[in-house]
């Protein structure tokens, strides 16, 4: 039987995994729409047109790993969730600059990519928590 502790951390893991699996969606839907031809990548603006499209793809490998350590933090050590959360952090600053600039030149392109960004947030909460619980349970 699940304590109340345990099963508000599952459900806060559940929510995060939940939030990071609609980023996913959000920033294909970008990639997929720039691929398509109906939009273009960014220009010289920002990180050009192949610099804003490698952002988004790194940024969504990134996502994956994350939302993978954070499925399996029970199992990994206390460096091990660092890494991750430090992944997650430089892929969530990189996919900030080009969200706010496409938001700025195509505010419809901007608008999913700055929702991706910010559904971002909870994984990282989430691998910190699991880091915090997984040392004082230790």
């Amino acid at each position: 039987m699940l304590t109340a502790p345990d099963r508000k951390s599952r459900g806060q893991r559940t929510t995060a995994l939940t939030l990071g699996l609609m980023s996913e969606v959000l920033l294909g839907t970008t990639l997929v729409i720039w691929s398509g031809g109906s939009a273009q990548p960014l220009g010289r603006e920002a990180l050009g047109r192949s610099g804003s499209f490698a952002v988004v793809t790194a940024a969504m490998v990134l996502l994956a790993g994350a939302m993978l350590a954070l499925a399996v933090a029970r199992r990994l050590s206390r460096a091990a969730l660092q890494v991750a959360v430090a992944a997650t952090v430089m892929g969530f600053a990189g996919l900030g600059v080009v969200a706010l600039a496409a938001l700025f030149q195509d505010p419809g392109i901007g608008i999913l990519l700055v929702s991706g960004w910010a559904l971002i947030i909870p994984i990282a909460l989430g691998i910190t928590r699991a880091s915090a619980d997984g040392r004082r349970k230790r």
